[in-house]
């Protein structure tokens, strides 16, 4: 491998600094996990409620395909006692326009009333339509009608589902039933209760209290074995950091079961049946992001991979630039989108908005360049990587270890030491410290 380096090569002695950068994100991220766990289950034991609750409520949400006048459209709704809300999109449905005609409305034994609106309109709050649906079961048919009256299209829709369906109807025990008021008021569910054919088959103790609207349980398959299986936000927390309640599904016992605690400890579970493998993303402070990735070993949760974000120092002219390298998640595996590139003997970076990254350098040790390289068809592997170090120079106060950083710089790495700030700058090594 051949790279250019500036004053000084530091390869040696990354690992150290690398695991104490990884060691401040997890103690973070016990820190947030703790600061969630603390406000958002006070009075719970995993069951247990000071409220009493008092109102039983259907809900559901759901997603159809099919037609609007012959064209193709794409429908989510989602039920909360007798209110309706959701929204709708031809498809190919673009991320941009994919939320913008919202749905409100009614529903009773007889069928569903539900206003249309374009939130993209110079007057987002009139209607630009009414549905009139028979049912929203596996199929739902009905009309579409313009605000006056005078056009009047079909709608034909049909349920859509991956995998088994849910065998059970749901309904929520809660405090109160939801209220249409402008401020926002706190929702307590106390337990998830699971109907077939109205008869209470199974009742599931929670503490889920939503800020400004009752959490809806959501189905999904958390353990890839194709059952469907369940699970509730219990609070809002700092996004991305959101504890859920989950239960498995039990074919043998047909019943749903309380997933491990290896499971309900993680935040923001996202599932990714293609690849078996489940991710979290966790934020630390306002510019400290992590993510992990598990999977599903012998009924238990097992941490794969973890990283955290770090700053990518960039020389833009003579302009120092630090960038936020937060990681994501793609097809299985971690990856930083902003990241250096090695493609031969150059570097490169992957982003090219080098003028909104920060002029000021926050932590030293948390400043490095990450160098990695890519295979065609294949996921980013890390080569290499710089970290900073601290360097003995003479200032304009004496003496002092100064912030020694490598920046990216025009395809090579180039070291820095910043003795231009005293400030930054210690009377002993900080590395003995």
């Amino acid at each position: 491998m051949n790279i250019t380096t500036g004053s000084m090569d530091v390869e040696s002695g990354w690992q150290r600094q690398m695991c104490a950068r990884d060691a401040r994100w997890f103690a973070a991220r016990s820190a947030a996990y703790l600061t969630i766990a603390l406000g958002i289950a006070t009075h719970n034991t995993w069951g247990a409620t000071s409220v009493d609750a008092t109102v039983e409520l259907p809900v559901w949400s759901r997603t159809w395909t099919g037609t609007l006048g012959g064209k193709s459209v794409i429908v989510e709704l989602t039920r909360t006692a007798d209110a309706l809300s959701g929204d709708y999109c031809y498809q190919p449905c673009a991320d941009a326009v994919r939320l913008r005609l919202q749905l409100t409305g009614t529903i009773d034994t007889q069928e569903a009333l539900l206003t249309e609106r374009d939130m993209g309109a110079k007057t987002p709050d009139q209607s630009t339509g009414v549905w009139m649906l028979k049912s929203l079961d596996a199929v739902a048919k009905g009309t579409w009608s313009s605000p006056d009256g005078k056009r009047t299209l079909p709608v034909v829709l049909s349920q859509s589902t991956s995998g088994r369906p849910f065998p059970y109807d749901i309904r929520l025990l809660a405090d109160a039933l939801p209220k249409a008021v402008a401020r926002c008021t706190s929702s307590h569910v106390s337990a998830i209760l699971l109907y077939r054919q109205n008869h209470l088959v199974q009742e599931l103790p929670t503490d889920s209290r939503g800020t400004c609207s009752l959490f809806i349980p959501e189905v999904i398959d958390a353990n890839f074995d194709g059952w469907p299986d369940l699970r509730i936000q219990l609070g809002q927390g700092a996004g991305p950091n959101e504890a859920y309640q989950t239960w498995l599904f039990d074919p043998n016992a047909q019943r749903l079961v309380d997933a491990p605690r290896s499971l309900q400890d993680v935040l923001s579970p996202v599932f990714d049946p293609a690849h078996r493998m489940v991710w979290s993303e966790v934020r630390a402070s306002c510019c400290e992001y992590g993510l992990t990735t598990y999977r599903w070993q012998k009924g238990e949760l097992k941490e794969i991979e973890a990283q955290s974000s770090y700053t990518l120092p960039v020389l833009d002219g003579t302009t120092r630039r630090y960038c936020l390298a937060a990681p994501d998640y793609a097809d299985g595996h971690i990856y930083f989108p902003r990241r250096v590139e090695q493609s031969g003997h150059r570097l490169t970076l992957t982003f090219k908005d080098i003028e909104s990254c920060d002029t000021e350098l926050g932590m030293p040790d948390e400043a490095g360049v990450d160098i990695w390289h890519t295979n065609p068809g294949g996921s980013p592997q890390l080569l290499k990587r710089e970290t900073s170090t601290w360097a003995r120079v003479s200032t304009s106060i004496g003496p002092r270890f100064c912030p020694e950083v490598p920046f990216f710089a025009h395809g090579a790495i180039q070291r820095i030491v910043l003795r231009d700030d005293p400030a930054r700058c210690s009377g002993s090594d900080p590395r003995k410290n």
